[in-house]
């Protein structure tokens, strides 16, 4: 799944534990952890909030185990593995090409967002295979492509308006979202922002622009 950028989701009984009990065993923290560090992309509870005695607790721990597995995780050379199994497989796309190059790039200039504006989510996704560490932010028109990318890992999907995109060139678009990510505290001045779009404007499969920009800069 990890190879080809499909959506990973590891569930049933990862807490089992927690049904009864306020804390989990060491085993279940384990297999949560490792779950987290081979490449899962969402973690799921079922019984232990749906019939267990502790289901905030339950949730809780999850939350907290998965952000101290991701804190253990070496992203570059995450990155080289990925970029190393995925050639081994056939040869990249030009979307999955650049988007790897975005996560590279990211990494490299201390990015600390990465936006990409996309039609079908592919983009993002592509983006999300790589792991980069940074949160990235899916700016889309389409609601079913926001609820997609909000099972992928480290994506945010941004809904807006399908007019909004249309009418205004994609750096506009994209100064517009950086200047309302400054006033809410999420971007300082001058901080990187790698942008990942396509230069026509609506046509699916088209992403071949990367593009970096300053908060605060026009």
């Amino acid at each position: 799944c990890n190879m080809v950028g499909k959506i990973c989701i590891v569930a049933t009984q990862m807490l089992e534990s927690m049904v009864q009990n306020p804390r989990p065993t060491r085993a279940e923290v384990t297999d949560v952890a490792n779950a987290v560090c081979e490449g899962a992309d969402c973690v799921m509870l079922s019984g232990e909030t749906a019939k267990g005695k502790w289901p905030v607790k339950a949730v809780t721990n999850m939350r907290e185990i998965c952000v101290e597995a991701e804190s253990s995780i070496d992203y570059r050379q995450l990155y080289k593995q990925y970029v190393f199994n995925t050639k081994q497989i056939g040869k990249m796309s030009i979307t999955e090409s650049l988007c790897s190059s975005a996560v590279k790039t990211a990494m490299e200039l201390d990015c600390k967002l990465i936006v990409t504006l996309s039609e079908t989510g592919r983009s993002a996704i592509m983006v999300s295979k790589y792991h980069p560490r940074v949160p990235v932010i899916t700016v889309t028109p389409h609601p079913q492509v926001a609820r997609q990318c909000h099972l992928k890992r480290g994506l945010f999907p941004k809904l807006t308006q399908s007019s909004y995109v249309k009418d205004q060139d994609n750096t506009t678009i994209l100064h517009g979202f950086i200047e309302n990510w400054m006033r809410k505290g999420f971007l300082q001045r001058g901080d990187n922002v790698l942008c990942v779009y396509g230069d026509q404007q609506g046509v699916p499969g088209s992403t071949n622009v990367i593009k970096v920009l300053k908060a605060g800069k026009d």
